[in-house]
């Protein structure tokens, strides 16, 4: 307190009057008090004369009333218990069990509640809130959860989940360059081996890698086999 007391005091905002800045202490509060004597001492308007007010009347006389609720906050809030946790969430990835959780905030019920009734009211709901997200459940096996994995390889093809052959042909390239990487000291011009030799090592060791299961690659895009 006494590190504040001991900063100096900011100059006060100048008040203008009759085009003039005042800065001094005693010359606005004057200034105050005359503007709060001239409202204390005006003239009181005639309801039944003064236009602003006529008109403020008749526009709240034929203002039509809100519309009544259609759906109630307790009537939310018995349909949100009601929820299945497992249900899939829409776009927004909110799950029943976190609206749940919401639901014991009062705030949060009547914003839901005015929501609601505005859709009613319009006739219009979102699409987005009409569509789900499909998520897997987890499967356990002896009490221990089975990973999810993305790609599956069989007698040496892989495959992904969405029936891919990317993953297939970046491990197959892989494996082709890596027993090129091999074969590139044997291909120095220093070593005493034939051109024929050489390439006989190539088909032996690399081109079966990349033809294995190419019938079923052979219609993969130009994009995925650079890859």
């Amino acid at each position: 307190m006494c590190k504040t007391l001991s900063k100096p005091m900011p100059p006060p905002a100048p008040i203008l009057e009759n085009n003039i800045w005042h800065s001094d202490p005693q010359t606005e509060a004057n200034i105050f008090a005359r503007y709060l004597r001239n409202i204390m001492t005006a003239a009181k308007n005639n309801p039944t004369t003064d236009t602003n007010i006529i008109n403020t009347n008749i526009n709240i006389e034929y203002t039509p009333a809100n519309e009544p609720d259609t759906i109630h906050t307790a009537e939310i809030l018995s349909h949100i218990q009601t929820l299945k946790n497992q249900k899939a969430p829409g776009h927004d990835h909110i799950t029943n069990h976190m609206i749940k959780l919401a639901a014991k905030i009062p705030h949060f019920l009547t914003l839901l509640t005015d929501l609601f009734n505005a859709c009613l009211h319009t006739s219009h709901f979102p699409n987005t809130w009409k569509t789900g997200i499909k998520c897997t459940s987890s499967i356990t096996l002896n009490n221990t959860t089975i990973p999810k994995v993305t790609h599956h390889k069989f007698l040496g093809v892989t495959l992904t989940n969405n029936l891919s052959w990317y993953k297939h042909i970046k491990t197959t390239l892989a494996q082709a360059s890596y027993r090129k990487h091999l074969l590139r000291p044997l291909f120095n011009n220093k070593q005493n081996i034939t051109s024929k030799t050489k390439l006989r090592l190539a088909h032996t060791l690399i081109t079966p890698i990349i033809l294995y299961a190419c019938p079923f690659t052979f219609n993969t895009t130009k994009t995925n086999i650079k890859k």
